[in-house]
């Protein structure tokens, strides 16, 4: 009798929580997983046309989650906060390519493989590019917040006079949404040397839906005083007041439409509920945080995302 037991590669931090969470939903169910160490420390290899981790071929796995990779630029800052000399940074941030140009071009032949890859390195680069992201679901008329990406400080003036009350944050991600206040309006000709996003900011409640293809796994309500509500004291402790809640089938159907558009298989995506009622997309985030929302709310998002991945494998037998 053929089993049904399936092995899937899991390509992370091998200490991340949430890969872990995942991998031990896939235990219960029947299924085992491999982790592919993502953080440098792996050891991958191509020889006379054949890629291998570890000495291993991975041909038997069909299915990958990926969680994250190692960052092509990494920090340029020692402990205590002092610059490290241009040609420290420059050796680790070669060092750093070097590892990184492996890792892509071994999960860019897993797709020429015919891999199935949970959220894919071309998805995950349209998302981590928000213009991209932005300009996709603008395009594809999502509610998404008046935006303005710009390096002009004359353009954005008019942009803040226009909508008033405006947040900035950093195209690339990697910092906290702020307003623009009298301060950071002394400073707008700084621009002229880099890329700012501004978007009108929404008045409401912040809300995460958690979904795959095909399910709701979670919507929460997030109580924060907070313009980005990731700076909510006690949010990295998991001490932040979440609460369930429900979202109108309408917009779930957004939900549902916009992992299509962005070629996703599962999404955090952040929202505003106005208080007229309204709803707007802020991002789809490809490989979100979901266990502060799985614990607080008893939710069981890392087994909606092992059934996801069982169900990718299955179709793809």
């Amino acid at each position: 009798m053929k089993t049904d037991k399936k092995l899937f590669g899991l390509i992370s931090d091998p200490a991340d929580p949430h890969t872990l969470s995942i991998a031990e939903e896939l235990r219960k169910l029947g299924h085992e997983s491999q982790i592919i160490v993502s953080s440098g420390g792996g050891k991958f290899s191509f020889y006379e046309g054949e890629w291998k981790y570890e000495g291993q071929n991975l041909d038997k796995i069909k299915v990958f989650y990926f969680r994250n990779m190692l960052s092509q630029t990494p920090a340029a800052k020692q402990e205590g906060g002092e610059h490290r000399l241009y040609r420290d940074w420059y050796y680790q941030s070669m060092h750093a390519r070097e590892i990184y140009g492996v890792q892509l071009s071994w999960i860019q032949g897993l797709q020429s493989a015919g891999k199935i890859l949970v959220n894919p390195p071309t998805p995950m680069i349209v998302g981590v590019l928000k213009p991209h992201q932005l300009y996709l679901l603008k395009k594809a008329g999502f509610p998404v917040p008046p935006t303005i990406i710009t390096r002009d400080p004359e353009e954005a003036r008019t942009f803040i006079q226009a909508h008033g009350k405006v947040i900035y944050k950093p195209v690339m991600g990697g910092a906290f949404a702020e307003l623009i206040d009298e301060k950071a309006m002394q400073r707008l000709d700084a621009i002229r040397s880099h890329y700012v996003i501004f978007q009108e900011y929404i008045e409401g409640t912040d809300i995460r839906v958690t979904v795959t293809e095909d399910e709701i796994l979670a919507a929460a309500e997030l109580e924060s005083q907070a313009v980005d509500f990731r700076a909510t004291p006690g949010y990295l402790e998991n001490k932040a007041e979440v609460n369930s809640c429900e979202i109108p089938e309408k917009i779930s159907k957004i939900c549902f439409d916009g992992l299509k558009l962005l070629n996703l298989h599962y999404s955090g995506i952040d929202l505003k509920r106005t208080p007229d009622g309204k709803y707007v997309f802020l991002e789809f985030n490809l490989h979100p945080a979901f266990l502060w929302i799985e614990q607080k709310l008893n939710k069981p998002i890392s087994h909606g995302i092992a059934d996801l991945l069982i169900k990718i494998a299955r179709e793809a037998d």
